[in-house]
């Protein structure tokens, strides 16, 4: 459940791991230990959960790296972990929350820093611009 509200950490204890605790259960504490599925240099996924057409999944791009050009079929939500990444339609830091619908044509690229790693879902498939981002589209399950 990505909705159940966090219990901070008592006081005085170190939480340990840097992943947030309602994503813990499907991943583990460490980003560094998630088992990452490579896409293409400097973007690798994590598929979380599918459900009647809805996905659930992490994704991680290396500065610099970015999602080729795409719109949407439905609509995708997108909750900025760590690093950062811009598009046409501006900049999404940590804790800042993406909504794209069909009329949105963008391409999420990773900004200097940290890795960018964000939980992103969507209700339908991408569609992307071009053959090859098509084919790695299907193959991926984006």
């Amino acid at each position: 459940r990505l909705d159940a509200p966090c219990a901070p950490a008592p006081r005085g204890v170190p939480r340990a791991g840097d992943v947030p605790a309602p994503l813990r259960p499907y991943v583990g504490a460490d980003f560094a230990s998630v088992p990452w599925q490579t896409i293409t240099t400097g973007l690798s996924h994590c598929p979380l959960v599918t459900r009647s057409g809805t996905r659930a999944r992490l994704i991680r791009a290396m500065p610099g790296a970015a999602v080729a050009t795409h719109t949407h079929r439905g609509e995708e939500w997108t909750l900025v972990l760590t690093g950062s990444y811009s598009d046409a339609s501006g900049r999404y830091a940590p804790g800042d929350v993406q909504s794209t619908t069909p009329q949105i044509k963008h391409k999420p690229t990773a900004d200097p820093g940290p890795a960018c790693i964000n939980l992103a879902v969507t209700d339908a498939p991408l569609v992307f611009d071009g053959l090859i981002p098509k084919i790695a589209g299907w193959v991926f399950g984006f």
